[in-house]
């Protein structure tokens, strides 16, 4: 009796599902992996070019190699996460990740608020999970939310 053997092809490979929602997203982006060769300005410089940086957070300590940089809006944000995430600098390859635990509860808040009206925009008088049409991020504000 011979046994046959798995080609690469035929061999099933578990499928990693990672799910992004709103609330992991975030206008703080951590970014890693810099060399230790004074290239903070350049850093900066190449990240302003997804938008405006509100905010940037140099390290302190001595061969430190994560900055913190904050972007005025979160498109700008997604953006330079998509195109900058492992893209090479100084010979070393860039890893960028959301930080939402920096973010304050307004901040959260008026996000989330901007989401659903984004969702309401899209979809408009056709919302196939509420039964009759009004507006969700209007109903946010009616129980205490921010008015954005």
């Amino acid at each position: 009796m011979t046994r046959r053997k798995r080609r690469h092809a035929e061999v099933e490979q578990p499928k990693a599902v990672k799910v992004y929602t709103i609330m992991s997203e975030s206008c703080y982006l951590v970014v890693t992996n810099i060399p230790p060769i004074n290239v903070a300005d350049e850093l900066a410089q190449r990240f302003a070019f997804f938008g405006p940086i509100v905010e940037q957070d140099w390290p302190v300590e001595p061969l430190t190699e994560a900055h913190l940089i904050r972007f005025a809006d979160l498109g700008a944000a997604r953006t330079a996460k998509l195109k900058m995430k492992e893209a090479s600098f100084y010979g070393s390859l860039l890893q960028v990740q959301y930080a939402p635990e920096l973010e304050t509860a307004d901040e959260k808040r008026e996000k989330l608020v901007r989401r659903l009206r984004e969702v309401d925009e899209f979809w408009g008088e056709q919302r196939p999970w509420a039964d009759e049409p009004q507006a969700a991020a209007g109903d946010i504000a009616d129980r205490g939310g921010p008015s954005v």
